[in-house]
């Protein structure tokens, strides 16, 4: 239980490291899109050596992702409902949380959903990284329960 804990908060620690990277670096967007998909892949990997056999797959990935939906909630209920950023903990959190995978987000959406209808706003990113986080997450519970 404490491993998932750990890999759930991963990226709010690794999404802080880069931030502050980013602000006192200057950082080309490939390298950090690189990083986003390394992260990724270190994700379902991770998720993979934490799993268990004997458990369902699925579920095992809900409860590896569920602090990620939860960042997830907090995050469109500042982007939907209040439409701005609360300045503390539980404003600042959910971003940094999803930082690490903004530019592959962003580039995925830009070269298929974005080509057609412009996106004006942030909460579809939010959604698409959440989204590959949980694929990936499956992924590696899924080969676990194969292997």
């Amino acid at each position: 239980m404490a491993k998932r804990s750990l890999l759930a908060v991963s990226p709010l620690a690794v999404g802080y490291g880069l931030n502050h990277a980013m602000l006192n670096f200057p950082i080309p967007i490939l390298v950090i899109a690189i990083l986003g998909l390394c992260l990724l892949f270190l994700w379902g990997y991770f998720s993979y050596r934490i799993a268990s056999r004997d458990k369902n797959p699925f579920l095992q990935a809900c409860w590896i992702c569920a602090f990620g939906f939860l960042m997830l909630l907090l995050v469109l209920y500042q982007e939907l409902v209040l439409g701005r950023y609360w300045f503390n903990l539980f404003g600042t959190a959910p971003q940094l949380y999803f930082l690490p995978l903004f530019a592959v987000a962003t580039t995925a959406l830009r070269l298929s959903v974005a080509l057609f209808v412009p996106i004006t706003q942030i909460w579809p990113y939010y959604i698409l990284i959440w989204g590959c986080m949980f694929a990936a997450s499956c992924a590696g519970c899924l080969k676990k329960g194969k292997a």
